[in-house]
């Protein structure tokens, strides 16, 4: 047997939680279907474009990967690239709305929140990426200001006035 652990979900620290509300826009999202053979083919074609991604993971097994046009040095030829890896599917018209803090992504309540304030402004969710110092909401760029300003009431103007 393994002796490692995963730790499923425990409610954030005391002293921990959001401390910003950030937003990016004009990515590109690949979704493709050749699994985690075609992932490690996208990465391997992003490194010797010498772009990283934002995100890159599996969803449901099939790979995922979000870059930032603005850091790509031209980003025709990169997509171009990645499709060689096989079939994926463009998002062009894809921005991200991030909370950022000491265990922000650890606590499944904070994941609640941000799908809840998603669905007032009434936001189109692409996908969610929680990692423990930041959850992120893939979403459309015409989302972002009033996500940015949902989500700091939410999270930090909030947060301040229980702390008082």
């Amino acid at each position: 047997g393994s002796e490692k652990a995963t730790r499923i979900a425990a409610p954030a620290e005391r002293g921990a939680g959001a401390v910003g509300v950030s937003g990016m826009r004009d990515l590109i999202c690949f979704r493709g279907e050749g699994g985690p053979a075609q992932l490690a083919a996208l990465g391997t074609r992003l490194e010797e474009a010498e772009s990283a991604p934002l995100f890159a993971r599996l969803e449901g097994g099939q790979p995922m990967l979000v870059i930032d046009r603005a850091n790509c040095h031209d980003s025709a030829a990169l997509e171009q690239s990645l499709r060689e890896t096989g079939e994926l599917e463009v998002l062009q018209d894809v921005a991200a709305v991030s909370v950022v803090g000491l265990g922000i992504g650890d606590d499944p309540a904070h994941l609640s929140t941000l799908l809840s304030v998603a669905e007032e402004c009434e936001a189109e969710v692409l996908s969610v990426d929680s990692v423990p110092l930041r959850l992120t909401l893939l979403t459309r760029p015409q989302s972002v200001e009033e996500l940015q300003r949902a989500l700091h009431a939410r999270f930090i103007e909030l947060e301040r006035e229980d702390e008082e």
